[in-house]
């Protein structure tokens, strides 16, 4: 799908995140125009973004900002150009849950 598809369906999915945890809970989404229309696999972006949340606003008492970042890195010397997508939140890393539930959506993702 294109990946500005995806980027509205994640963005939909931390608004109803941030009404859950409204003290909480920011987020921030940055696509790069270039990469706007690369197309993506399906949810690739939602495991990671509510990973972000469990293990950040859910866990935390804190607040906890969730960034998402999409853009074009490009290698000059061999002419090569990919989209690199991150999630990232500010929660503790110490916060990750133990066990089974264990980075399920690091994992669905890879």
């Amino acid at each position: 799908m294109p990946l500005t598809r995806e980027i509205d369906f994640v963005r939909n999915h931390l608004e109803i995140q941030q009404l859950r945890f409204p003290d909480r809970l920011r987020f921030a989404i940055r696509v790069d125009t270039a990469v706007q229309d690369a197309m993506v696999p399906s949810l690739i972006l939602q495991p990671l973004a509510e990973n972000a949340v469990v293990h950040g606003a859910a866990e935390e008492e804190e607040r906890v900002n969730v960034s998402i970042d999409a853009r074009q890195v490009i290698d000059s010397r061999q002419l090569e150009r990919w989209l690199e997508l991150s999630v990232h939140n500010t929660g503790s890393p110490d916060a990750e849950v133990e066990g089974s539930r264990a980075h399920i959506g690091t994992g669905n993702t890879a």
